[in-house]
């Protein structure tokens, strides 16, 4: 009885790790998963943002198909993904230097809210690349001014 008791037991605890693993949805197409580190910072003297990449990780897996989040912010930045000169993929992101914060004020215990404006900031962006992306396009869009190009980044 404990045998078979055991041998249920395993059973069961391997169906289990099957199923989480069958969440990983494997790479056939040579896509990676790109975990990118770049750097946001105000420049004065140029008049507009300037990013920078800081670092990238590969991983040879692909991202599950989930739908795009809406941004409700009026103050973004466009990723612009190309491969062999054509626009693949487009990724919309808050923009890193704004944020909106809320905190408990006066003696209600109602909430303030404030926003500022960073001068520089790092932010991470999870890409799903192939090998045939050559660069990222990167753009700002700002409230009552026109969408503009930041920088490009080759891969």
């Amino acid at each position: 009885m404990k045998m078979l008791l055991l041998i249920s037991l395993f059973l069961i605890s391997c169906s289990v790790s099957k199923k989480v693993d069958s969440n990983i949805i494997s790479s056939s197409d040579d896509s990676k998963i790109f975990f990118v580190v770049m750097n946001i910072r105000k420049s004065p003297a140029l008049g507009k943002n300037i990013v920078t990449l800081i670092s990238s990780t590969p991983v040879t897996v692909k991202l599950k198909n989930t739908t795009a989040e809406k941004i409700q912010t009026s103050a973004s930045l466009t990723l612009d993904i190309f491969e062999q000169d054509s626009l693949a993929q487009t990724i919309v992101i808050t923009h890193p230097l704004f944020k909106h914060i809320e905190y408990p004020g006066g003696d209600d215990n109602t909430l303030t809210a404030k926003d500022i404006v960073l001068d520089s900031t790092d932010f991470f962006v999870r890409l799903q690349l192939n090998v045939h992306s050559n660069s990222i396009r990167v753009s700002e869009t700002l409230p009552n001014i026109p969408i503009h190009e930041l920088s490009i980044i080759k891969l």
